[in-house]
Formats: C-alpha cells, structure tokens, sequence
C-alpha cells in the first residue's frame, strides 16, 4: 500500500512539474487530446508522460527498499498506478467541474 501511495504521489508531482516546463511546447495540439481537455483544461501530453516517467522511476527506486517484491512486478505496479492514477486524477476533474467547484 505504501509503494503504491507512494508511487502515485511521486507521479503525480513529477508531472505537474513536466508538465509546467515542458507543457505544450514538444507536442502539438492532437485531436484525440481533445477529449481530456474538456474535463482538465491545464493537462498536457507532456505532463501525462511526466506523471507516467516519474511513476516508473519511483517504482524502480523503491525496489531497493522493497527486495521480497520482483522487479518485474514493481515496474507493472508503477506502471499502472502511472495510468490509473491520471484516470482518477482526470474523473476527480470532471466530477469538480460538474459541480462547479473547480476553476
């Protein structure tokens, strides 16, 4: 519980701060991007790589404080808490925007 808490926050932060240096200056507008802003305007491409870079590096990390988990495991472990953790990042969004308690 605590990798995977841990992982998530590391994420999280990691692309907020992708997100604010490199956001929207790599890659251009895409439509299927489209979609995600409405729910977040603020999200980049940039800064999903970021949360998802940052996820797998905090996972690697953490297997040397973790050794009676594989390798393997820890890395799918970060990978998913890298998409999951934007998923629920983006429904939190829309759920505050549909109230009208976000921006």
């Amino acid at each position: 519980m605590i990798i995977i808490c841990t992982t998530t926050w590391m994420g999280d932060g990691g692309g907020y701060i992708i997100g604010r240096i490199l956001g929207g200056k790599i890659f251009y507008e895409m439509e299927c991007w489209r979609f995600i802003r409405a729910m977040s305007p603020s999200k980049t491409i940039e800064g999903s790589l970021g949360y998802l870079a940052f996820s797998l590096t905090f996972a690697y990390i953490s297997t040397f404080f973790y050794h009676k988990i594989s390798f393997e495991k820890i890395i799918v472990l970060g990978f998913i808490c890298g998409i999951f953790g934007q998923i629920g990042d983006l429904v939190e969004s829309a759920f505050k925007r549909r109230k009208g308690i976000k921006d």
